[in-house]
């Protein structure tokens, strides 16, 4: 793991967009899924030290989550000597400790970027599941309040309030993940959840990663663009321009092999 000093996460005046990667490493992603997730983080990671956006206005953090919720990587630059550790599939599906640690991690990053006298704009969450939320038991929660109350800390904040989009896979809940991403600018009909299609693992979780990628970029492209053309632009500008982008892109099929984008990557 490759962490940052402070000063390094941003520059003044930089519009700073925080993304933060949720990946379920429960029991049941081991074998072909939890390796196709490791692969799919790395290459992400790779491609992401090429790309200009990613030293300039985007901001990468992963988390990891089983019976537990865990740091893997802080909120930092990709840089060349960014790497990430490999992630081990065991335990439940927490989802509740999940958003608590994705909430507490942007509260303490949003105050981060403000220090370094740069505009952070509302950060955006990519959950990757193949599970239901369970408790410490690894029963399944019906009761969705109970781990989405976790987000209540940020959920009414103007920047704080994450997007969040849903990766589900498996035997992950639609319905669950469309509550999961609901938030105060969402209604219940979005749709900012998108579920991996293919027969294999390795083929889903390769093509939601190439998806993933596309629409980061994406997202570090537009906020670059509305700067340059506005001459007084306000943050809403931004924020908005960014939340189009990233609900647009999220949807678009892509047209080529997930293996073959992967070997071009």
């Amino acid at each position: 793991m490759t962490a940052q000093p402070q000063d390094q996460i941003a520059k003044p005046q930089d519009q700073v967009l925080p993304v933060y990667i949720a990946c379920d490493t429960s029991y049941s992603m081991s074998g072909e899924a939890i390796k196709e997730l490791n692969n799919g983080l790395q290459k992400l990671v790779e491609k992401a030290q090429e790309e200009v956006a990613f030293g300039k206005e985007l901001r990468l953090s992963i988390i990891s989550f089983n019976s537990q919720a865990d740091l893997i990587m802080p909120l930092q630059r990709v840089e060349p000597k960014t790497t990430v550790d490999p992630l081990v599939a065991q335990g439940v599906t927490r989802y509740d400790l999940a958003l608590e640690l994705i909430s507490e991690r942007i509260i303490a990053d949003y105050q981060k970027i403000k220090e370094a006298h740069a505009k952070p704009v509302r950060p955006v969450v990519f959950f990757f599941t193949d599970g239901a939320p369970t408790d410490s038991q690894g029963h399944i929660i019906n009761d969705m309040s109970s781990w989405k109350k976790k987000l209540e800390k940020i959920e009414g904040h103007p920047i704080l309030a994450p997007r969040i989009y849903a990766f589900g896979f498996g035997q992950a809940n639609e319905k669950v993940l469309q509550e999961l991403t609901r938030t105060r600018d969402v209604t219940p009909n979005s749709d900012r959840v998108v579920f991996g299609k293919g027969e294999e693992v390795a083929e889903i979780v390769a093509g939601l990663f190439v998806l993933l990628y596309r629409t980061i970029i994406d997202a570090g492209k537009v906020i670059g663009s509305t700067i340059d053309s506005t001459m007084n632009v306000r943050q809403r500008d931004v924020d908005n321009a960014v939340g189009k982008v990233l609900d647009e892109n999220i949807k678009k099929p892509s047209n080529s092999d997930p293996f073959e984008e992967w070997d071009n990557w």
